[in-house]
């Protein structure tokens, strides 16, 4: 899969909140997800991860408030709801 920046990786959910697009961070974390990375990480790494991409992306823009608590957020339902997605591939 390669990396379009038009389309919405943030399955379920918004990819741009308070004039910030994070759907690169979603990217890299369905990559993970999917298992279709060189380096394979856990679970629990990869939504760590997609929680500072969300973070860095908003910071990068200069709000990281906001982005303290959209990445929280997203993490929290990752962890929460989202294992049925993961590929259980060399795990």
């Amino acid at each position: 899969m390669t990396y379009d920046p038009e389309h919405n990786y943030c399955s379920f959910s918004p990819d741009k909140l308070f004039g910030v697009k994070f759907n690169h961070a979603c990217y890299l974390h369905d990559r993970q997800y999917r298992n279709e990375v060189k380096i394979r990480k856990t679970r629990a790494q990869a939504d760590v991860d997609l929680k500072n991409n969300i973070f860095k992306t908003f910071s990068d823009r200069k709000k990281p408030v906001a982005g303290f608590f959209v990445s929280w957020i997203y993490y929290i339902v990752v962890r929460t709801f989202c294992e049925r997605f993961w590929v259980r591939k060399n795990d």
